[in-house]
């Protein structure tokens, strides 16, 4: 990186059950990212020989080598979780998951609305209460948290610690990092609109806007790091998506895609009289869902 560089870095952490192991993995390996940022190793000219050139980013590389980068002075860290909610639906929906056995506080993580760890954790360190972390040594005004890099990395590893593994099981880890980079109308609210079987986004998350503007910087390097055990399952928020996240109660909580009207086979996918069984509402020109010859052996498919 240039001498003076900004650098703006999000971490998306998978927070579905299963990830303690690698989030234990991901503390112990912060001191040695922090360092690399803050402190970057001396390499010859054919980029290898790396050696550490000491504790600190201040002292000269031996002779024939040289920094791999500039050290970097002006670092914000966020951390955002990979739970987005039910998206309308029912599975990861806080007053559904309650009527089966879950881990103290599952409620509270299932949607953290891609807002910031240190803002929706409690007991952690950020700088300025604004929900991440920062590091700037040079500027003297600042506290030992911007400017020491053990408390960094201790603040830092905290965070992840605090992310935990009682999230939704539909990991939005992509749709994660774009809602709270760049959605520009980030919604408050997903409900279902129950006349129209649509879901419906109600309001502005004026409290992710505030945290994206404090966060992300306009000259910045922007870097986004994803640790997860399972690919993407993000849900688009609006119109059907949600259909995608409900599930069949009673039966421990299991969960299936729903089956589709008749039409689908006939006329094909494409047909807007292709429909889910899960929807109330007949699309125009359309047959009654009710009583459609595949919606009346069950919404739902069998496991």
């Amino acid at each position: 990186m240039r001498p003076g560089a900004k650098l703006d870095m999000v971490l998306v952490i998978d927070n579905s059950i299963s990830m303690s192991d690698k989030q234990a993995i991901l503390s112990k390996s912060v001191p040695g990212l922090v360092q690399r940022l803050i402190n970057p190793i001396c390499v010859d000219v054919g980029g290898s020989g790396a050696t550490q050139p000491g504790p600190g980013p201040g002292l000269s590389c031996p002779i024939g080598f040289a920094r791999e980068f500039t050290p970097l002075t002006d670092i914000h860290i966020g951390i955002i979780t990979s739970s987005l909610g039910a998206h309308g639906g029912q599975y990861c929906d806080e007053t559904v998951m309650v009527q089966f056995p879950q881990p103290p506080h599952y409620n509270l993580t299932l949607n953290d609305k891609a807002h910031l760890v240190g803002k929706v954790r409690t007991g952690l360190y950020s700088y300025n209460n604004t929900g991440f972390l920062a590091w700037a040594p040079d500027d003297s005004s600042l506290s030992d948290h911007e400017r020491n890099a053990s408390t960094l990395i201790a603040d830092f590893t905290n965070m992840v610690t605090a992310v935990g593994e009682t999230g939704c099981g539909y990991e939005a880890t992509l749709e994660s990092w774009y809602r709270f980079l760049i959605d520009p109308h980030p919604p408050d609210q997903v409900q279902l609109d129950t006349t129209t079987s649509k879901v419906v986004l109600i309001g502005e998350d004026t409290e992710l806007l505030a945290e994206r503007a404090a966060f992300l910087r306009p000259d910045s390097v922007v870097a986004i790091f994803m640790l997860t055990d399972e690919n993407d399952c993000s849900i688009i928020d609006g119109g059907y998506g949600w259909l995608t996240s409900t599930y069949r109660l009673g039966g421990g909580g299991s969960f299936s895609m729903s089956r589709p009207t008749s039409e689908c086979a006939t006329l094909g996918p494409n047909s807007p009289c292709c429909q889910s069984c899960m929807e109330t509402v007949s699309n125009p020109g359309c047959p009654p869902i009710a009583s459609d010859s595949e919606c009346v052996k069950g919404s739902l498919t069998s496991d």
